[in-house]
């Protein structure tokens, strides 16, 4: 459920300096380029249940240097690994330095860590950042949610998230999940978000690159990015007005559209967007907006031909 950094300096570097976004759960916690050091899987094709909330949130089993497991959001929209304070307390962590993080309403100083190893089912990857902030918005929805694990550790791997069979399947770097079905499109890993081009009139230049997001329910687009006119009342049908909740529970009150937006040769109907405002002064990511995989019963990420396939609902 997140934006992305904008540091420019290497993803593999420990710098206390570098600026973090950071989104939580509904729809806006942003967070910092992570970086995932050494990759080694003990099976090369590792399947573990998913339990969702609310029908769109998966959630699974997570083990940190050896502790755990630990229920972890999965959220290809964080570009960071997230985990609450009393997690790293009780993990014992030690603080390599201090971050920014940066939702829509504010920004605080967050420690970060490098934790030895992270392992989801048989798949492991080592040296992981991980960064410690409060998850309340989260804990509203499941006390038992631990963190968030972010495509810092995901897109080290190939992996399907599949959300009619409540699986997610990782694959070593060498491996390629078989992907049946649906639209094969490239995906474009800025800091490790992974954006995917969707085209609708209503986007200015005709398309849009959104950040595939498996911690929201609705497309979400940035005001600016719609084409002039588009996002005055009469493009309104139904419920013309929503709200986008970041991790400290302030609201952002949004405008909410239907348009057709279409991803390579799949036409999607009458989908309902919210249009975010853009708020002064605040800074903001270079995607126009947020992709929720959980339009598609599955999203099956190939990391060796940087592609997504995605099956529509």
């Amino acid at each position: 459920m997140a934006f992305s950094s904008q540091s420019g300096k290497d993803p593999s570097s420990k710098s206390p300096s570098l600026r973090t976004w950071t989104r939580s759960l509904a729809l806006i916690l942003l967070g910092l380029v992570a970086c995932p050091l050494v990759n080694g899987a003990a099976s090369p094709h590792s399947s573990v249940p998913v339990r969702m909330l609310r029908g769109f949130l998966p959630v699974v089993s997570v083990s940190i240097n050896g502790g755990g497991p630990f229920d972890f959001l999965v959220d290809t929209g964080t570009n960071t690994t997230l985990v609450e304070p009393a997690l790293a307390t009780e993990l014992g962590l030690v603080p390599a330095d201090r971050l920014w993080i940066t939702t829509l309403t504010g920004s605080e100083v967050v420690p970060r860590y490098f934790v030895d190893e992270m392992r989801v089912g048989e798949a492991k990857l080592a040296d992981v950042e991980l960064l410690a902030a409060g998850l309340d918005e989260l804990h509203r929805v499941d006390k038992k949610i631990r963190g968030i694990l972010g495509t810092n550790f995901l897109t080290a791997f190939s992996f399907r998230l599949d959300y009619e069979h409540h699986r997610l399947e990782l694959f070593v770097s060498d491996d390629r999940p078989e992907a049946t079905g649906g639209v094969r499109v490239p995906v474009e890993l800025s800091e490790r978000r992974m954006l995917i081009t969707v085209e609708s009139k209503a986007a200015r230049g005709g398309a849009w690159k959104l950040a595939l997001d498996s911690g929201v329910a609705q497309l979400v687009v940035f005001e600016d990015r719609f084409a002039p006119g588009f996002t005055q009342d009469g493009n309104c049908t139904g419920v013309c007005a929503t709200a986008v909740h970041t991790n400290s529970f302030r609201a952002v009150e949004a405008a909410q559209r239907t348009m057709d937006i279409a991803i390579g040769k799949t036409l999607l109907r009458d989908r309902s967007v919210a249009v975010m405002p853009v708020e002064p002064g605040v800074e903001r990511p270079p995607e126009d907006g947020l992709l929720p995989a959980a339009l598609f019963s599955a999203i099956v990420f190939d990391r060796v031909d940087k592609s997504v396939v995605l099956n529509p609902r």
